[in-house]
């Protein structure tokens, strides 16, 4: 009986999340290079985030959204007929990450591995 190492498991982990990343990144350049505006829209819409979700992609303290909205640096929320601030990903993106120069991330799973 073989038995493989850990190591081993995780380096073959490693090159199916990278294959998988790949084809992830083909596939966004496929939608945004296609004659699909529907295809467009979904992708855009696809992630809806709140504060919370705000502070853990951009990996900063968990009031410091609040303080940037309170400060009117965030833009105004998608969703304004309900009680909790929400937006689309891709609006924070586009109207204050990229202006702003900050760092947005997509890899949540990496802030709660236990190895990151």
């Amino acid at each position: 009986m073989t038995s493989t190492s850990y190591k081993t498991l995780w380096q073959e982990e490693q090159k199916k999340t990278e294959q998988l990343w790949a084809e992830v990144q083909h596939l966004r350049s496929v939608i945004a290079a296609g004659p699909d505006g529907n295809a467009r829209e979904v992708e855009r819409t696809r992630e809806i985030v709140n504060l919370e979700g705000i502070a853990r992609h951009m990996r900063v303290n968990r009031y410091t959204p609040q303080q940037w909205r309170q400060r009117g640096l965030l833009p105004p929320v998608d969703f304004p007929h309900i009680s909790e601030p929400l937006w689309y990903a891709s609006t924070v993106i586009e109207k204050f990450v990229k202006p702003t120069r900050r760092v947005w991330y997509d890899d949540l799973e990496e802030l709660l591995s236990p190895a990151a």
